[in-house]
């Protein structure tokens, strides 16, 4: 391949629709997937126990933790790339990608009996480390082709390597852990998965491995790449409490139930990294525009919240008879943690879109500086609630740190364009809490799996409907707006 330049420039015009379509897209594969998904884990809550469940948190934690240092942001910086890519960038990308990968393979391969003593990961926990780790390789496989469709917005190619890989992984894992392989299930299950989504990447989007190495090319990535990793890195170690700090103090159970309770508290949001994914490159290259800018960043607030609040709501009046009835009475003890859980829940749609409208617009500094400050209150606040409130005090501590982060994003994003918030979510809240008021004083009711789908169907029409009354003009706009799109692609 030569070192033209290697995609088309985009219209404006032509961003907005395949931005809204994309968005579309993606958010029906991700119900759709993550109704896959949520049946698997069901199965898998009935099947194993939490202790197995906190043992992988633990594992999944330390293999994520080195992914940071195998990728430092170099796909990111790809994509939020303001001009065109060429064959050069990528095969300088490709490069240092898999050097940094292998460096960190061997580091935890060689660290792993270290974890295993530490965290008392049982016989077999060299080995879950070690064979865990191989998915590094193969993620990092799947980047360059990942980059290309999603510079070009072409999300809707983008989607097939994640249905194989999320339906081969619930088949396998649910049919793994019935015959009795434990812990297994899960590990074979996500390196059968990464395997599958990377020859279906490469046959989508077929791309040539190429090396190179270019110090000019490699200063522009990093300097983007590694404040952009140093935002998932403190991340990670600002949410390092529950596996690892509640690992230590109070057990591998004691983990399996926060992840239980996290997992399916973030069941409103399941769609929003899909949202990011779109809204990452679509903000990057519309920055110019101020005006433009304002109404993406609204529209993807209004959208997500009509989602996200009756979702939330929904959840919590009816999580008791949820527990009992698909997820067995084993799981009692997370219930708490998972109402906790929900009330940060409820303004993410909020603070995810503006710290990742910071990173889209190249402000790194802001983003690095807000990430440890909340990194230092989630750890200042977590460690002592633990003690005093078990694992509930991790929860706690990351609840407080959403809502200090709500006033201080929405400052530093009204520095840079003015964005209206509570005009765009006060219908979908109103109607959300009074369509939870009705369930919850529904959900006596709910004594089998068909009431309670009943009474979530019932409460759901409740709110359409008081949303259409509070909000009947804006609705009738976006509905077209959107029936337009699907139009006119």
């Amino acid at each position: 391949m030569s070192l033209n330049l290697i995609e088309p420039e985009l219209e404006v015009e032509q961003i907005s629709h395949r931005a809204v379509s994309g968005v579309m897209i993606l958010t029906l594969r991700k119900f759709a997937l993550k109704a896959v998904s949520y049946l698997g884990s069901i199965f898998l809550a009935r099947l194993l126990l939490p202790e197995i469940f906190g043992v992988f948190a633990i594992v999944s934690f330390i293999i994520n933790f080195f992914a940071f240092f195998s990728d430092v942001g170099l796909g990111a910086a790809l994509i939020q790339k303001k001009d065109r890519l060429t064959a050069k960038d990528l095969a300088v990308t490709f490069t240092l990608q898999q050097i940094l990968v292998v460096t960190v393979v061997i580091i935890i391969y060689l660290f792993a009996p270290w974890f295993n003593s530490r965290y008392d990961l049982g016989p077999q926990g060299i080995w879950l480390i070690r064979i865990f780790s191989i998915s590094l390789f193969l993620t990092s496989l799947k980047t360059i082709p990942s980059i290309l469709l999603e510079r070009k917005l072409q999300f809707n190619r983008l989607i097939w390597p994640e249905v194989v890989e999320v339906v081969s992984f619930q088949i396998l894992v649910v049919g793994l852990a019935w015959y009795g392989f434990g812990i297994w299930s899960l590990i074979i299950g996500l390196l059968f998965r990464s395997f599958l989504g990377l020859i279906v990447l490469y046959w989508i989007a077929p791309w040539r491995p190429a090396f190179a190495l270019d110090l000019t090319i490699a200063k522009k990535l990093v300097s983007f790449g590694v404040p952009f990793q140093l935002n998932g890195f403190i991340a990670t170690i600002k949410d390092a409490v529950m596996p690892i700090f509640v690992g230590a103090v109070s057990g591998s159970a004691a983990v399996g139930y926060l992840n239980w309770a996290v997992t399916f508290s973030k069941l409103p949001i399941l769609f929003m990294s899909d949202v990011f994914r779109v809204t990452f490159p679509t903000y990057a290259r519309i920055q110019h525009d101020k005006i433009l800018l304002k109404k993406a960043i609204e529209k993807t607030i209004r959208f997500t919240n009509l989602f996200l609040f009756p979702a939330v709501f929904l959840l919590a009046a009816l999580a008791q008879p949820i527990v009992t009835i698909i997820f067995t009475s084993k799981w009692q003890p997370a219930l708490t943690a998972f109402y906790i859980h929900l009330l940060g829940i409820l303004i993410v749609g909020i603070t995810n879109t503006f710290m990742d409208s910071l990173w889209a617009l190249g402000r790194t500094k802001i983003a690095v500086k807000l990430l440890i400050l909340f990194t230092v209150i989630n750890w200042a606040t977590s460690v002592p609630l633990v003690y005093l409130f078990g694992f509930n005090g991790a929860v706690i501590g990351s609840v407080i740190v959403l809502y200090v982060s709500l006033p201080l994003t929405w400052y530093y994003i009204y520095q840079i364009v003015p964005v209206s918030v509570i005009s765009q979510i006060w219908p979908a809240f109103t109607a959300s809490l009074i369509a939870g008021l009705i369930a919850w004083q529904l959900n006596f009711f709910a004594t089998d799996l068909f009431k309670l789908f009943l009474i979530a169907g019932l409460s759901g029409i409740s709110y359409l409907s008081f949303l259409f009354l509070l909000d009947r003009r804006q609705l009738l706009t976006d509905i077209r707006w959107i029936w337009g799109i699907i139009k006119h692609p």
